[in-house]
């Protein structure tokens, strides 16, 4: 596997293979939260046909099923092979008839043209290495009006900085330079110029906030394992990840209020329509 982009997606991958068993369940419930709120922007209608890209385990795609009623579908896709086996497990326990999951690329989605009313995808699109090929795609599957809604963090809790630059430092240690330049999404001139880019004209962006709590340090040590995070984590070795471990509780006990550590999530919701 030469590509450098095919090797970043595969490393993705084996990421969001190892935390999926654990994705999400972790600490305070952010990707419920939001995986809702992105829905709540679509105006899912009865009988739509509706695909979520990166559906991870769920968090959007489960309460968008609420929505669509007997004679709509959903689609879910995820590079993470782990990831579609466990949902896929999960729809069969609650025995639903009208909603799927299947292993697939973003960048080479395997449907026809027009074939959805609505695309979701939730915290997704900064790991692509070719977003633009992305974002031509899902124009491609969507139908006539039809309307894609994506979710990107916006700036993160200011009183959280010192420890997001230890983690930055570390990421820049194990993470050796790499030709794949992603793209963050954390700013509504960025979001603006990659739809404009991709030929999306009509664009809505709105800036979600919300408060969560970790009960203490371990379970957001914890919780990182149950995400992106983890590949960083992955790739130190146990001196480094003590050493990490011991700076993060030296600093979080610092902003712990009473018994609880809060954590302040901005969250871009961008919502743009096939003309």
């Amino acid at each position: 596997m030469d590509n450098p982009a095919d090797k970043h997606k595969q490393n993705i991958s084996n990421i969001f293979n190892n935390a999926a068993g654990i994705y999400g369940t972790i600490g305070p419930d952010f990707f419920d939260y939001f995986g809702k709120r992105l829905v709540d922007h679509v105006n899912i209608q009865l009988g739509n046909s509706v695909l979520d890209i990166a559906c991870g385990r769920g968090s959007s795609m489960f309460y968008a099923h609420e929505k669509i009623g007997n004679d709509g579908h959903i689609t879910g896709i995820d590079i993470s092979p782990e990831m579609i086996n466990l949902t896929g497990n999960e729809i069969i326990l609650r025995g639903l008839q009208n909603i799927e999951v299947l292993q697939m690329d973003a960048e080479e989605l395997k449907f026809n043209d027009e074939s959805f009313d609505a695309v979701i995808s939730g915290f997704s699109l900064f790991f692509l290495p070719d977003l633009e090929k992305c974002l031509g795609e899902i124009k491609r599957v969507l139908k006539k009006d039809g309307v894609f809604v994506t979710s990107t963090w916006g700036d993160r809790d200011a009183r959280w900085k010192p420890l997001l630059d230890l983690m930055a430092s570390f990421q820049q240690k194990v993470n050796p330079v790499s030709s794949i330049k992603t793209r963050a999404l954390n700013s509504e001139t960025e979001l603006k110029e990659q739809f404009l880019k991709a030929g999306f004209n009509k664009i809505e962006i709105s800036l979600e906030t919300k408060e969560f709590y970790y009960n203490n340090e371990e379970e957001w040590l914890k919780s990182l394992w149950s995400h992106g995070r983890r590949g960083m984590m992955e790739k130190m070795s146990d001196s480094d990840l003590e050493y990490f471990k011991k700076e993060a509780f030296n600093f979080l006990s610092t902003i712990k209020n009473d018994s609880e550590i809060p954590e302040l999530f901005c969250v871009f919701i961008t919502k743009v329509f096939k003309d």
